[in-house]
């Protein structure tokens, strides 16, 4: 496990990126597909619920849906920031996200014509959001905390000289 930390810990920023991409782009067809399908499932058997999306209409709309969703988080800037540095913020630009996704699934039902019930796109935003944003905090806590190389140092007492040395310490590499 240690070893395949360190290998993804030494991989290049634009591989980093690329492979969040690919997940990112996982979690939203995962999130289509199950919010279709605990919709649909009250009324069919889960096949019938899951090959009921197989229209070609659907695979556009999901198509779509994950140009619009990694578009919108890559310049939103959830692609640049450093997954070890990330904080409460890229929370937020999740959500912004997730939102921008959510009417993009409501006008793209109407533009082919085909139907989604209103609770689809709630459900589905709601599990890319949590996907999203587990998938990068689970990412930081196995990078970050799992990272047994840091010494760890106290500091006490120093008041904004003392935040200023954490900042630094926090951001070195070393």
């Amino acid at each position: 496990m240690n070893q395949f930390i360190s290998i993804l810990g030494n991989l290049n920023r634009t591989t980093k990126q690329v492979i969040q991409i690919v997940l990112d782009v996982i979690i939203v067809i995962i999130s289509f597909y199950i919010s279709f399908t605990i919709r649909l499932l009250e009324y069919n058997n889960i096949f019938e619920a899951i090959n009921f999306l197989y229209n070609i209409n659907y695979l556009y709309i999901l198509t779509y849906l994950i140009l619009i969703t990694i578009s919108a988080q890559y310049l939103s800037g959830i692609y640049h920031s450093v997954l070890r540095f990330s904080s409460d913020r890229i929370i937020i630009q999740i959500i912004f996200v997730s939102i921008i996704s959510v009417i993009f699934l409501y006008i793209s039902a109407g533009v082919f014509n085909v139907m989604v019930p209103k609770s689809v796109p709630i459900l589905y935003g709601l599990f890319a959001t949590i996907l999203f944003t587990s998938i990068r905090f689970v990412a930081k806590f196995i990078l970050v905390f799992n990272n047994t190389k840091k010494i760890r140092v106290l500091i006490y007492g120093a008041g904004e000289a003392g935040r200023q040395l954490v900042n630094f310490l926090s951001n070195e590499s070393n």
